[in-house]
């Protein structure tokens, strides 16, 4: 079976996390089979780093008990699950999520620490309840509540100026007060027209709220669809580009630019494809080629393509020109909407 078994499965993956002292239930969503790929089971990945080193074969289940695992209760743990089939290829990973033994008192604290940074009170029992399960069960994420207290009635009535905005976003996303060139930069921003709802997303997609969402055992993003998606069609350009897994802030990094159209297909090919990395590894136009088929055409290439574009090389036609017409092609274009990205 050829490397195209998972070309149409775009695997989706839900997670829940009970938990139970110090244990908990990954749970996920099931991988039809199609006519030329069949579903033969699922692997647990996991690690402390998110640089996953070991690998549990779950069989056909779709859900796996990790106190298995003998999780070290105040350890932090990485986990993602792929499918693979009968002639055992391995599909896609998903997206990952992490999990603390101490979870639930670590939930608590980070949303209380929003009731009283951001609307300056001890939180209600039920409203605290409702958060800590939401974040726990999955149903939302760091991003999601950050947003859902700031945009909140209940603090938009505080009617806070500019200046105690800008400050209250660093408590309650930083763990920290503002510092001079920091928050100079935010007032600025206020004084050439940017409205409330962009410094707040200055402050959401930031590598500091990444952290203090981590320290937390709190996922900041929600694991959308679309996100898997996207994160399936980057994971390609690291495996077959770079000839690695993605690290996983590169990862969010590329996800996040083409879901908010900052960067289309295109422009993330040429960045794998340009970059130091990429470069150093000094291939030949032949191995330039067939890296091209697999990573933009998702497929091995045909002998008259590749000896098309060889002739074109050999000629002089450049690297850069020979990408183009990659990105420029109905297939190229096709797999780019498949994965929900604009092409170029």
């Amino acid at each position: 079976m050829s490397k195209n078994c998972f070309k149409f499965v775009f695997v989706i993956y839900f997670f829940l996390f009970v938990p139970s002292s110090f244990a908990a239930i990954l749970h996920w969503s099931p991988v039809e089979s199609t006519e030329n790929c069949v579903i033969a089971g699922y692997k647990v990945h996991y690690s402390t780093t998110g640089y996953y080193t070991q690998v549990v074969d779950v069989g056909n289940a779709t859900s796996y008990d990790v106190d298995i695992l003998g999780l070290v209760p105040t350890q932090t743990y990485f986990f993602a699950v792929n499918a693979y089939s009968t002639t055992n290829q391995d599909g896609p990973l998903s997206l990952s999520v992490s999990y603390n033994g101490s979870n639930t008192a670590n939930t608590n604290s980070f949303v209380t620490r929003f009731y009283e940074i951001v609307l300056g009170r001890t939180p209600d029992q039920a409203g605290l309840d409702y958060w800590v399960s939401e974040l726990q069960n999955g149903n939302l994420s760091g991003e999601d509540l950050a947003h859902s207290f700031i945009n909140s009635e209940e603090f938009i009535n505080i009617n806070t100026s500019d200046d105690d905005y800008v400050e209250i976003l660093y408590q309650s996303f930083f763990n920290r007060a503002s510092d001079i060139g920091g928050y100079e930069h935010w007032m600025a921003q206020f004084s050439m027209g940017a409205d409330r709802v962009d410094v707040l997303n200055g402050f959401v997609r930031s590598l500091e709220f990444d952290d203090l969402c981590n320290s937390y055992g709190i996922n900041r993003l929600s694991v959308s669809i679309a996100e898997i998606g996207v994160s399936q069609f980057v994971t390609r350009f690291y495996e077959e580009c770079l000839n690695r897994s993605p690290d996983s802030s590169g990862l969010a990094h590329w996800t996040e630019q083409l879901q908010n159209k900052t960067q289309t297909g295109k422009t993330l090919a040429m960045s794998f494809i340009f970059s130091v990395e990429f470069e150093s590894e000094n291939t030949t136009d032949y191995e330039f080629v067939t890296i091209l088929y697999q990573a933009f055409l998702n497929r091995a290439p045909e002998t008259e393509g590749v000896n098309n574009w060889m002739d074109k090389l050999s000629s002089g036609t450049s690297r850069s020109t020979v990408l183009d017409g990659f990105t420029g092609s109905a297939e190229f274009i096709k797999l780019c909407k498949a994965h929900g990205i604009t092409p170029y």
